[in-house]
């Protein structure tokens, strides 16, 4: 069976110039783990549109994407399933989150170092890398 879901690796800028980038927690019951916005396409959606729509599902912000940046991950998160998860890289337009109690527990913005501990998994951190080298190529 294949599954896709859609995100964003969402970042920002503090005082000092430095990226941060949102981490967000998942509730005990959907694995507890820290990871970025995602969520299942749905039908009739783009990509794009179902980053959209998750990220502001779970976080309440409206992002912008960088049109240059596209990355995907493919795991198997149970017997005989295959999941791919397509990235984007968004910047907020706003910066009230307000988090999806059903499914979050926590977020943070973390600069890339922090953000890598925090990671909960190796292919996060891998896309975590190929975001940050992106963004400071520019």
């Amino acid at each position: 069976m294949e599954e896709k879901s859609c995100g964003s690796i969402i970042y920002r800028k503090d005082e000092n110039d430095t990226y941060l980038y949102l981490v967000i927690l998942h509730t005990v019951s959907r694995g507890g783990h820290w990871d970025f916005p995602k969520g299942k396409v749905e039908d009739g959606e783009s990509e794009k549109e179902t980053a959209l729509r998750e990220v502001l599902e779970e976080t309440g912000l409206s992002i912008s994407m960088k049109n240059d940046f596209r990355e995907e991950v493919k795991y198997s998160p149970a017997p005989n399933v295959m999941k791919t998860v397509v990235f984007f890289l968004a910047h907020p337009d706003t910066m009230r989150i307000t988090l999806s109690e059903e499914e979050l527990e926590d977020f943070e913005w973390l600069s890339y170092d922090e953000a890598l501990r925090q990671l909960t998994f190796q292919n996060a951190k891998d896309l975590l890398n190929k975001a940050n080298t992106f963004l400071n190529k520019k």
